[in-house]
């Protein structure tokens, strides 16, 4: 081997090497989006139980008005 293709093979292993390191670290931030993603969806998924519970609640709340609204129009 001549001592520019020894070079040149030196090169290689060291890019191949910074490759080997961003790809790496381009795992770790999918891995890092992943995990945020969950946290999302389990921060809508709260959310959306969390606002389903207070339709219902409402609900009940128009429905107790709407029969107790006749009473006090009677006890004017």
């Amino acid at each position: 081997m001549t001592g520019s293709s020894a070079g040149h093979l030196r090169w290689t292993n060291e890019m191949l090497d910074e490759l080997a390191d961003s790809v790496s670290e381009l795992w770790e931030s999918v891995s890092e989006v992943r995990d945020s993603v969950e946290v999302l969806q389990l921060t809508a998924q709260a959310l959306l139980q969390i606002a389903t519970q207070q339709q219902r609640e409402n609900e009940a709340r128009r429905a107790e008005i709407t029969e107790i609204r006749p009473r006090w129009q009677e006890s004017d």
